[in-house]
């Protein structure tokens, strides 16, 4: 879902569902056609499943909306996005970290527990995406952005912790510092820096309500950290695109030999993975 960023490095599967062509994702879901106005219009699938009321809110909130999503849209989004069953995403909620047959063979073919972070798509079209995250212990997903979006993640079950910045500056390339005395020795032009300011830094226990973040505030830029074996169910709106200007980035925190204020601390972009 969005170029060289963390999806597409998980093994992101292209058979992701279309609004153009309804199917069903697991037991009860059923996409819904979609009109020549781009929003998805009801069917007599059978009753509406929790992770179906989901889709279909954002949907018609999300379509020709500003990134910034409305503090009443978010607040409903997250209220349905809370009360969808972890069975309808393939999970048991007797025992969620022994997910189902389902779960198992979309994680792991060969049959046995991931050994590493894995992406399983929900849904995605232009306008957004769903899809889980599910982390081994300890794995990491490093601070990146999120570049023009709203994000909604709520942890299924596990323990996360999560850190949020905001950047507050650039730093003008004359006081860009790099932690190797040689680099201006390799002619290459220095990658930007920028003062931030930490606003999240929780450990989330399941059951939770949903993070949120916004395109320029709540923690844009975060890292997710599994303290225990855990999944997340992400909602982007819109979704990652680097041909229209929301690529995504990656950070480092860097040690600041300069004054900064309070509460400040010093992010710098890390080059695009291969």
């Amino acid at each position: 879902m969005f170029g060289k960023c963390l999806t597409s490095q998980l093994g992101r599967r292209a058979a992701s569902l279309r609004t153009t062509a309804p199917r069903s994702l697991g037991r009860g879901f059923q996409m819904r056609a979609v009109s020549n106005s781009g929003v998805a219009q009801a069917q007599a699938t059978g009753p509406v499943t929790e992770l179906q009321g989901l889709y279909d809110y954002a949907r018609q909130h999300v379509v020709g909306s500003d990134p910034r999503l409305s503090n009443e849209v978010v607040a409903e989004l997250s209220r349905l996005m809370s009360l969808v069953p972890l069975e309808q995403l393939g999970f048991s909620s007797d025992a969620p970290q022994s997910p189902g047959k389902g779960y198992r063979q979309a994680v792991n073919p060969a049959g046995g527990q991931a050994s590493s972070l894995t992406y399983l798509p929900v849904y995605e079209d232009m306008h957004m995406t769903m899809g889980i995250f599910c982390f081994p212990a300890g794995a990491i997903i490093p601070l990146h952005n999120h570049p023009g979006m709203t994000v909604l993640s709520r942890l299924l079950f596990g323990t996360l912790e999560v850190t949020g910045y905001d950047l507050v500056e650039p730093v003008p390339q004359s006081r860009q510092q790099s932690g190797n005395p040689f680099a201006s020795m390799f002619k290459k032009p220095s990658l930007p820096q920028f003062v931030a300011r930490q606003v999240v830094g929780v450990r989330v226990v399941a059951p939770a309500a949903p993070l949120v973040l916004f395109p320029n505030e709540a923690g844009n830029v975060h890292e997710f950290k599994a303290h225990t074996a855990c999944a997340v169910l992400d909602l982007l709106c819109p979704p990652y695109n680097p041909s229209g200007g929301r690529d995504c980035t990656y950070y480092e925190v860097l040690r600041s030999r300069q004054q900064l204020a309070p509460g400040t601390t010093l992010l710098g972009e890390l080059p695009i993975p291969e």
